[in-house]
């Protein structure tokens, strides 16, 4: 037993001398992506037993990863927890998946070289150090991901199960097959990695039943159910959220702005002597390092794997390797064969820079739906199992070479230096350098009593700030860095910055917020005379009004100030800290929890919403007092104007959103008040990048195909366009030609508001600002515009002289590099900048002309020649932080965006970027036009209906009122709503809109079921109609009504299919 068994004593011990190297007494290891259930068990459980909706991040979203597979890490994580402190908890996690890689790798080197007896022990003993000390295994561990070090310890394993039972099927080598793909769950908590898992088991099935295609039938059939039974619970969620939520999550803000990069990092070292040296994109990460200074995060081990001799290594393990796949298929060595297929095609994703590899890895980017983004991390998609492969290579050639030896002392010796050598490779290993220096902190106590605080109250959602920027990471004055831990020991929705590019609702929300904080100036000195301009509509005065709108249109009940956040690089003013408290002081919020840097504020409920008990938000239930029929896009735009102006507002619904349960559905009441649905054609021109723009020699046109009116329709009859007019003080300016006065604008060619006073431009000036007064000649300023639209085109032009910039003439004369660390090359030719090795060439213009107090576009024109296209920087003096940070697209671009007016006197400045990521990257710019353009006025036109006679119109826009009321709310995990109603009205339910949210109105009397009218609310929940037409209230008008979100039920059925497995798999015999 000692002697069959003793490879494994020798591993152990090499992770002792890891785990004493590594364990700091009294800190966490805590940071980067982290997942942390010991923070708050309970939470964590629940969470991930009704997983497929997501409550708690932000405004509610469909899982578009895999949480549920978290359950299984619940269960290590409180089990570990129950004989060890907390804070060891995650380092005994890591470390001990760490192991285990290591000696499944072992057992299956042992069990593959079976035959080769003499060597075996050995080899396997090499081939394990190897699997745990090679260069990949230790960039994945020195920021440790559960999913990723679960994933490290899953492959051997798994593959020796499923080995061992095609070998021999008997039951109990089944339900080690299930068992162990059961306890590696947790590796699906990003499907992704998975799916590498998954193509490497289906490599070896393929490879099986080609070998045995007329008896493996039956195994394979008998794999392939336990493998789909286990994985059911999390597998079919998902395979709902990626075909309903992946365009969405490609098309987020942060997805746009780094997917390309993360390609580039990758392809970086994508090259023949990277890929065999097993260097990954991670060695050139930057990190703040303190006192303002940023640096690489792995110096340490750039150094040591500098060194010449250990570049040596990697190129005898790959040659070991291939020595092996070739005699492996030589002898029909299936499963060494197999293994190394799965090698080659790590390879040619791995190594997007070696000649003709390559070509597969970028085919298989440019022509398979969303393979880009689904493995635009190479890297931590496929280093491991590369590792793993190579691994079994290299035992496998090396039982090739050991066993042409005829001494046993010199297969002894060969083994026996081939330990030191791989212990070498990575000896930094045993100094302390397997994990992140600054991922292993004290976490202060504050924190703690935050958790047991926030526990304790009334649940409603949290914001927490600050939250200077839309990138989900965040930095402590106390050392932590990483995608935010706060969320995870607090039992409520939570606002955090690392759920929004996971929803448009989510990602819509915070550019609401920052457009409204960031109104504030941080100098006071800035703000003029007119600090309350009329287009904040219903928001009230200045950002405060704006802050309360947009914190009561998305149910906020809680602010979280955390001031030991930090932003390195930045101003500490763009945290807006002072402002937060100012703000929580003027609006009324009452602080309810604060411990030294950490301050909670309870915000008053929403009196324009009526629930059970008005004091309660938890549940989520509440009906609107009343509510307006309206159509627009405001998906992540940063001001609802129809918020603004309406309040509670609903959009139209289509006949599509009915579930179906009622074939003979008649229009209801509802139905006919929607006829009078207001539309606001331009609302997405609060959006960052502006469409359907077209340019002209002397101005702009902007189109509009009335978003959701169908001007065919009969019963709508001819609509007219409402625009608002300008209120005194406001500032507009006004463009000039033949010193003649232009309309500010045009709809469909007739002319909109002139100025008609005497006032002229300056001397060799085209245009003036001025202030809208009571005058005469501001009379049609003033006036709301009424224009008849009698058909399904509109188009609004402005006129008017632009300001043009050209980097080559008015960008800096002398271009460095702004590469932090001054790697690489930077070079500017007039307007074509050109970085090369890392390097980083920026530039910019001060943009004087356009003034912040007016809107403008801004139209940028130019070409991306290689490399990452160009990126900019809008900077705002007044705000003191970039409006705009936008990646222009690929090739050539001439994209168009919004310059919203704020309450300050300043200007702009215009920042570009060029930056390689290894590889050459060249952009060119060709100009930029900024033009001004009365877009907070356009924003708010209406297109309403003429007729008078539509049922339920109003000439005054009077809103829908609803007497519904609630008499009782029971509420089922995140998913399920049981009420009691009374009365017709919306039933709006506080969770981000989806599709897959039904509500359905059930008679007790009659066992009638009824489906509710779906619609969206407020552009972001979801909403239901309740009327008494559909007739299954009782007697007393009284009803009950169900709302639950379906896609959940996929994952009971996956653990009715688990179970039925187990089931099944204890009755069968061999």
């Amino acid at each position: 037993m000692l002697k069959r068994w003793w490879g494994v004593f020798l591993l152990v011990l090499v992770e002792v001398g890891i785990v004493w190297a590594n364990v700091r007494t009294g800190t966490w290891l805590i940071g980067w992506d982290s997942t942390q259930p010991e923070l708050a068990f309970s939470t964590h459980l629940w969470r991930d037993l009704s997983s497929v909706w997501q409550e708690y991040r932000g405004l509610g979203m469909t899982d578009a990863m895999a949480h549920a597979a978290n359950l299984v890490h619940v269960g290590y994580a409180w089990l570990l927890s129950l004989v060890l402190p907390t804070n060891y908890v995650r380092y005994a996690y890591v470390l001990l998946m760490h192991l285990m890689g290591g000696v499944g790798m072992y057992v299956l080197s042992m069990y593959i070289l079976r035959k080769q007896e003499r060597v075996r022990q050995g080899v396997a003993i090499v081939t394990a150090l190897f699997y745990m000390l090679n260069p990949y295994t230790v960039q994945m561990f020195y920021q440790p991901l559960e999913l990723f070090v679960m994933h490290f310890a899953a492959l051997p394993w798994g593959v020796w199960a499923l080995l061992t039972y095609f070998d021999a099927p008997e039951r109990k080598k089944l339900w080690r097959l299930l068992i162990i793909n059961f306890l590696a769950i947790p590796q699906a908590h990003v499907p992704t990695i998975f799916i590498v898992y998954g193509l490497t088991i289906f490599t070896l099935i393929v490879s099986y039943w080609m070998k045995h295609w007329r008896v493996g039938w039956k195994r394979v059939r008998n794999v392939v159910v336990v493998l789909f039974a286990v994985n059911a619970f999390w597998g079919l969620p998902y395979i709902y959220s990626a075909m309903t939520s992946a365009a969405g999550i490609n098309a987020s803000k942060s997805s746009q702005l780094s997917n390309s990069e993360v390609v580039l990092r990758n392809a970086e070292y994508g090259d023949i002597r990277s890929v065999v040296a097993m260097e990954g994109f991670s060695l050139a990460f930057e990190d703040y390092v303190g006192d303002g200074k940023f640096g690489l995060q792995m110096p340490q081990w750039i150094e040591w794997w500098g060194q010449a001799w250990i570049f040596y290594i990697g190129w005898g393990v790959v040659g070991t390797g291939l020595l092996g796949w070739v005699m492996a298929m030589w002898k029909r060595e299936w499963r060494v064969a197999a293994i190394g297929v799965v090698w080659l095609f790590a390879l040619c994703n791995l190594g997007l820079r070696i000649p003709i590899v390559s070509s597969v890895g970028w085919t298989l980017r440019e022509y398979v739906p969303y393979y880009d983004a689904i493995f635009r991390f190479a890297f931590t998609k496929f280093s491991l199992v590369y590792a793993m492969s190579l691994a079994v290579m290299m035992g496998y050639g090396l039982t090739m070479v050991l066993g042409w030896m005829k001494w046993g002392v010199v297969r002894f010796g060969i083994t026996a230096g081939l330990v030191g050598v791989v212990i070498m490779w990575s000896f930094p290993v045993f100094r302390g350098e397997l994990l992140y220096d600054k991922l292993r902190v004290e976490l202060p106590s504050e924190y703690q009593e935050l958790f047991r605080f926030m526990d304790s109250v009334e649940s409603g959602r949290v914001l927490q700030l600050p939250q200077q920027d839309f990138w989900g990471w965040e930095l402590n004055e106390w050392g932590y860095r990483g995608s935010g831990f706060v969320w995870q020991g607090i039992n409520m929705p939570i606002l955090d910055k690392a759920f929004y590019a996971w929803s448009p609702y989510n990602e819509g929300f915070y550019n609401e917020f920052a457009t409204a904080i960031y109104a504030c100036p941080v100098r006071p000195d800035l703000v003029g005379v007119n600090p309350t301009r009329s287009d904040l509509g219903a928001q009230g005065a200045g950002c405060s009004g704006q802050v309360q709108k947009v914190l009561q249109k998305y149910d906020v009940r809680y602010v979280l100030l955390d001031e030991s956040v930090i932003a390195p690089g930045q101003d500490k003013d763009i945290l807006r800290i002072e402002e937060t408290k100012e703000l929580a002081q003027e609006l009324g919020w009452e602080r309810v929890f604060n411990e030294n840097f950490l301050s909670v504020w309870k915000i008053p409920v929403r009196s324009d919403l009526v629930g059970v008990n008005p004091t309660r938000s938890d549940l989520g239930i509440t009906v609107p007092e009343s509510y307006m029929w309206v159509e627009g896009d405001t998906l992540k735009t940063r001001k609802d104007v129809i918020y603004a102006e309406m309040g509670t507002y609903v959009e139209q619904p289509g006949r599509s959103d009915l579930v179906g349960f009622e074939k003979d559905l008649q229009p209801t009441r509802s139905d006919l008040e929607s006829q009078g649905t207001v539309v606001y054609p331009f609302a997405q021109l609060m959006r960052e990048e502006i469409k359907n723009i077209e340019y002209g020699d002397k101005g702009i046109t902007l189109r509009s195909d009335l978003v959701g009116v169908n001007a065919t329709r009969s019963d709508l009859g001819s609509r007219e366009l409402v625009i608002p007019g300008w209120g005194v003080g406001e500032i507009v300016r006004v463009d000039f030609v033949n010193n003649e006065a232009l309309p500010a604008y045009y709809i469909n060619g007739e002319k909109g508001p002139r100025f008609l006073g005497e006032e002229k431009p300056k001397e060799g000036e085209s245009y003036f600002y001025a202030r809208v007064s009571e005058g005469e000649e501001w009379e049609e300023y003033r006036r709301e515009q009424v224009f008849s639209i009698l058909n399904d085109e509109l188009s609004i032009e402005i006129m008017g002289e632009a300001f043009i910039y050209d980097f080559g003439r008015q960008g800096q004369g002398s271009i460095g590099n702004c590469d932090v660390l001054k790697r690489g090359s930077a070079e500017k030719e007039r307007s074509t900048y050109m970085a090369d090795g890392r390097g980083a060439v920026c530039d910019y213009v001060v943009m004087g002309g356009p003034f912040t107090r007016v809107p403008h576009l801004m139209r940028v024109m130019g070409e991306n020649k290689a490399g990452r296209s160009l990126k900019f920087f809008l900077y705002n003096t007044g705000s003191e932080r970039n409006d705009i940070e936008y990646l222009m697209d690929r090739g050539k671009f001439d994209q168009t965006f919004s310059l919203l007016p704020w309450d300050w006197d300043g200007h702009y400045s215009l920042n570009i970027e060029t930056r390689s990521f290894g590889q050459y990257a060249e952009n060119r710019v060709d100009k930029v036009e900024v033009r001004y353009a009365p877009i907070e006025k356009i924003v708010r036109a209406k297109l309403v209906p003429i007729r008078s006679d539509l049922v339920g119109y109003d000439n005054d826009l009077q809103p829908t009122r609803s007497d519904l009321r609630i008499t009782h709310v029971k509420k089922t995990g995140t998913w399920l709503y049981g009420l009691g109603v009374r009365g017709d009205g919306l039933i709006r339910l506080s969770q981000g809109y989806d599709e897959g949210w039904v509500g359905l109105n059930v008679s007790s009397i009659k066992y009638h079921v009824a489906s509710l009218r779906h619609l969206k609310v407020d552009g972001w929940a979801n909403g239901f109609v309740v009327n008494n037409e559909s007739g299954i209230m009782n007697n007393e008008g009284n009803g009950i009504v169900i709302i639950f979100y379906w896609p959940q039920l996929l994952q009971y059925l996956g653990f009715v299919l688990l179970g039925t497995t187990l089931v099944l798999a204890m009755m069968k015999r061999d």
